[in-house]
């Protein structure tokens, strides 16, 4: 599960990253990707079955999650960096 759960992350992290209407939709209409992002995992949950276990449930959030906030943290200290660029040296 923890890995179905880490691959899910990362392609919708790329998804949310390189197609331009989901990249529109993580800047502009965050509450949609993470609708659907929970919803993805939910199934991902139910597909495991009802015996899992909530420490099951938090490593499969967490390892999906991860490539998501990596991918933004990613996008932040580009854009900062960007935006210091042009402030010069000092």
């Amino acid at each position: 599960m923890i890995i179905v759960s880490l691959a899910w992350g990362i392609a919708w992290a790329a998804t949310l990253q390189w197609w331009p209407l989901f990249r529109f939709l993580a800047q502009r209409r965050t509450w949609i990707t993470v609708v659907i992002g929970v919803g993805v995992q939910v199934v991902i949950f139910r597909i495991v079955g009802p015996s899992i276990e909530w420490g099951q449930v938090l490593a499969g959030f967490v390892a999906s999650g991860t490539p998501i906030a990596a991918r933004s943290l990613a996008n932040e200290a580009q854009e900062e960096h960007a935006l210091t660029e042009g402030f010069g040296n000092g």
